[in-house]
């Protein structure tokens, strides 16, 4: 049985780091994470420098926070954290909307039991 060798590449639209096994080279294949169609040139591919696992490089998010004239705050935070914090501001936007609506409409929820 042969042992192909994997090839590394990035997609062209969304950047993330795939892989394919050598034969493809020339082929059209679609990224798994945005689903954009490519074709795989195995010339431009960078050699592999030891055994890499799929998905263990991620190169995170930069988040920029600012405060005027307080400070600003610079990390990097992975894909998934970067989504839970969107998921949090997102959620406490929506309180904040319902808050307000209320206040408009004069709804007045402690008075309730």
């Amino acid at each position: 049985m042969k042992k192909y060798e994997l090839v590394q590449f990035n997609c062209t639209a969304c950047g993330e780091a795939l892989e394919a096994k050598d034969y493809t080279a020339g082929q059209l294949v679609s990224c798994p994470y945005c689903t954009k169609r490519m074709s795989i040139d195995v010339q431009e591919t960078p050699p592999r420098n030891g055994p890499q696992r799929r998905g263990t490089e991620d190169r995170g998010v930069p988040i920029k926070m600012g405060l005027g004239k307080v400070g600003i705050f610079e990390t990097t935070v992975s894909r998934k954290d970067a989504g839970r914090m969107g998921h949090t501001f997102l959620g406490g936007m929506l309180v904040a909307l319902g808050v307000m609506i209320c206040a408009i409409l004069g709804i007045n929820f402690s008075n309730r039991s």
